[in-house]
């Protein structure tokens, strides 16, 4: 197994952003290289500040390590970290543990792990490996956040920045109807601020997200 991938200490956002908007072009490259047997399996994370490419792979049909670099470098000029077999998974556990998150401990990339692992296998992506490695990942970094006392705690970028907020006065407008956006009023409704103003490029995606 590798893992290849950014995030906010290695790439300018402004640059992770490119590439993380050319997600759908990325994993259907994975599927071509799984269709040409150059890969077994793969799985793809992509959250607001980290791209990580999950592979599957033998010393036969991965020759060059240099491809996922390349296929990245189409969809923006971003910095890539690299490790394989032990040191992967160990990355891998740090990152669904929130370790490696903008905020330390932060609960959403649980989901967001899963969420890569079920999309992989949706489109027959994820190989018996990477099945058998999702099921201990998952199982691990739940009790590691459990006995961290990690698991009680619920903190996003989102939260922290509805905390401060609320020393600003009462009425908010939120920029985005994005994750970002939702996330940030949820966490201002949770705290009893109702008068919210969505900015966005769509009206629809505004409206749909005001209305939800």
């Amino acid at each position: 197994m590798r893992v290849f991938g950014s995030n906010h200490r290695l790439t300018p956002p402004s640059q992770l952003q490119k590439a993380l908007a050319c997600k759908e072009e990325i994993f259907a490259r994975l599927l071509q290289l799984q269709t040409q047997e150059r890969i077994r399996g793969a799985a793809l994370l992509a959250t607001c500040n980290r791209l990580e490419i999950i592979l599957d792979t033998d010393s036969h049909g991965f020759e060059d390590p240099n491809l996922v670099g390349q296929i990245l470098a189409e969809h923006g000029n971003i910095a890539l970290h690299d490790s394989s077999a032990q040191a992967a998974t160990h990355h891998l556990l740090r990152i669904s543990t929130g370790l490696e998150s903008m905020v330390r401990g932060e609960d959403q990339i649980l989901g967001q792990v899963r969420e890569a692992f079920k999309h992989a296998e949706r489109h027959g992506l994820l190989s018996p490996a990477l099945r058998v490695l999702q099921t201990k990942l998952l199982a691990a970094a739940r009790e590691t956040r459990r006995r961290a006392g990690l698991a009680k705690c619920k903190v996003s970028v989102a939260s922290l920045a509805a905390r401060q907020l609320e020393k600003s006065g009462r009425r908010f407008v939120v920029v985005g109807a994005g994750e970002t956006g939702r996330l940030a009023i949820e966490a201002l409704v949770k705290r009893g601020y109702t008068d919210l103003l969505v900015v966005n490029r769509t009206l629809s995606r505004a409206q749909a997200l005001a209305d939800h």
